[in-house]
């Protein structure tokens, strides 16, 4: 019998640039991604997801819950409705790595896609766009096409904190220094 070639899995995200302001909840990054691949089989494949940003840029999976059709996060499983589908690593200003398991298959995938968050951890982030790449592989040795999504973060000009030591008292017409005893 003549083997059949596996064809490499498209991912596609949608167009667009998606908004973060400083200080917000981590966001989805594309609600409607897309995962398409010839055979269902994603034991071993990955799925990479990385910004050109700053150390401060979070990606993480959101955790729905257990029931049908959500995703679930417990420590470094990532599963879905129920079943554990992988494990992921990364994300804290390094890239998001999803590892698959014989469990995945490609609705479960493409489910995790769509629960990828950005976030950024820094009071004062640069404020310049960030390019974010996802890569699929499947479980045949296919690697996908990288889609890619942008994000525009606004830095949030923050009210000032002026930490005044404890009340203070001073004879009157008498100066009083502020010093690390008082």
């Amino acid at each position: 019998p003549t083997a059949i070639a596996n064809t490499a899995p498209v991912i596609s995200l949608s167009s667009g640039s998606i908004n973060y302001a400083e200080n917000s909840d981590s966001i989805v990054i594309d609600s409607a991604a897309i995962a398409t691949d010839d055979t269902p089989n994603f034991n071993t494949g990955t799925l990479t997801v990385s910004t050109d940003g700053t150390v401060n840029d979070i990606l993480a999976v959101r955790d729905q819950g257990t029931g049908t059709n959500q995703v679930g996060v417990s420590g470094s499983d990532i599963s879905y409705a129920g079943t554990v589908i992988g494990s992921v690593t990364g994300g804290n200003g390094s890239p998001l790595t999803i590892a698959f398991n014989a469990s995945a298959n490609t609705t479960a995938v493409q489910a995790v896609m769509r629960n990828v968050t950005y976030a950024n951890s820094s009071e004062n982030p640069e404020a310049t766009a960030r390019t974010v790449e996802f890569v699929l592989t499947d479980g045949d040795s296919g690697v996908s096409n990288t889609a890619t999504r942008n994000i525009t973060l606004t830095a949030i000009n923050d009210a000032p904190v002026n930490n005044f030591p404890g009340i203070q008292t001073t004879a009157e017409e008498q100066d009083l220094v502020f010093n690390t005893n008082n």
